[in-house]
């Protein structure tokens, strides 16, 4: 031992110029108190380490926390030939999950939140439950965490490309902790600006892509919308902007506000709990109309309600004109059809109108709008209900001869 270690010592002396102070001794068949004595007194270590112990040994100890001790290899040099020797949790290899070689099955970290398998979250819980669970049988305050094993690193780069993910993960979620208890935290539109910009090619914008292109547009968009992987959402971003703006008395000084804004993403399929729900006396439904360009619009708004006496008001007071048209069944149908396909719900209840009414919107700016109940002589001359009769045919067929186009009413 002493001719070996003196042979290896001078080697990296020459060829690095340092001098190690920790033993590895991962794979003796026993051990003596020689080694000890030896390796600290004669050759200046600091400790050793090693990972063959009896299994009924090895089980003890954890229980005990004693994986770790202080070695004194003699009892006539006392404190002089002691050392701090480790025996490893596991065997000299990662935890079981961790091992990347090239024919191994363990799950790589995937990174790329364009992806379906992004796993970063959960692969770095199961890192922490693997440090964990060794930090709960360690005495001390740090771990060792053993990578690879017999016959590894054939191919190095499947190792340290999945640690340099690990540290990088590891680290970053240990400062969002920091983060999140100490500091305001915000949600971001990143991602949704991402599937914008991706759905700005030609074939998006035109709808000449092939189908399955087409659904992968929508999902980014869903995705970007929501936010989902990053738990915010850019509707969260969204709707806290619009509460400040409207509560803060200046730019500079957006304060908390008890305002809640919602928004209604499903209202191309006549669906919008806000709007269908009973609006108390006294009390107003608020719409707000938001205008991101550079010249004023004028726009009609359109909401499902279950009342047609219903007044709708600017927010200076003054009566905006609006107009109450029946549900039809079709558009029943097809919210039922994809609030089911959407929201994986069944819809009991459906809204009775569509209440429709004109907005000006100021350039870069928002209005404000309220509806409210009212008495039916106040109604009849800001509103108006219209009927829509449904033809008795299902088919319904416009223009002449060979340029004559069939709708049918049923789905």
């Amino acid at each position: 031992m002493i001719d070996q270690t003196t042979l290896v010592h001078r080697f990296i002396k020459e060829q690095f110029n340092k001098t190690p102070h920790a033993g590895w001794q991962i794979d003796p068949f026993g051990h003596s108190v020689v080694h000890a004595y030896l390796l600290c007194a004669e050759l200046g270590f600091d400790s050793v380490h090693f990972a063959r112990i009896d299994y009924q040994d090895k089980g003890k100890r954890k229980r005990d926390k004693t994986l770790e001790v202080i070695w004194r290899g003699s009892h006539t040099f006392r404190s002089s030939s002691q050392i701090f020797a480790n025996a490893f949790f596991v065997h000299y290899g990662p935890p079981p999950g961790f091992h990347f070689e090239v024919n191994d099955d363990a799950v790589p970290i995937q990174d790329n939140l364009l992806l379906d398998d992004y796993n970063v979250e959960q692969r770095v819980n199961d890192f922490i439950q693997a440090a964990t669970a060794q930090a709960n049988v360690t005495w001390t305050s740090h771990i060792m965490w053993t990578m690879g094993d017999d016959f590894q690193y054939q191919y190095a780069e499947t190792w340290f490309k999945q640690m340099d993910k690990f540290i990088h993960y590891v680290n970053k979620a240990a400062r969002q902790f920091e983060f999140f208890a100490g500091r305001r935290n915000g949600a971001n539109t990143y991602s949704l600006g991402d599937a914008l910009g991706i759905a700005q090619h030609h074939d998006a914008i035109t709808g000449t892509s092939k189908q399955h292109t087409t659904d992968d547009y929508a999902k980014r968009l869903a995705v970007g919308a929501h936010e989902v992987l990053r738990k915010q959402t850019a509707e969260a971003v969204v709707n806290s902007t619009l509460s400040c703006l409207v509560s803060a008395k200046s730019v500079r000084k957006c304060t908390a506000s008890t305002v809640t804004f919602g928004q209604c993403q499903l209202l191309n399929i006549s669906y919008c709990p806000p709007t269908e729900q009973d609006i108390p006396e006294e009390k107003s439904l608020v719409v707000l109309a938001y205008n991101p360009l550079g010249w004023t619009q004028n726009d009609t708004i359109r909401i499902p309600v279950n009342d047609s006496n219903l007044v709708v008001q600017d927010s200076l007071g003054n009566i905006v004109e609006s107009q109450f048209i029946n549900m039809d069944n079709v558009s029943i149908k097809l919210r039922s059809l994809y609030a089911k396909a959407y929201l994986g719900i069944s819809l009991q209840q459906f809204p009775k109108y569509w209440l429709f009414f004109c907005a000006s919107v100021p350039p870069i700016g928002w209005n404000a709008y309220f509806i409210s109940k009212t008495s039916g002589k106040r109604q009849s001359v800001s509103a108006y209900l219209s009927v829509v009769e449904s033809p008795q045919n299902q088919t319904v067929e416009i223009g002449p001869g060979n340029l004559k186009m069939s709708f049918s009413l049923s789905l």
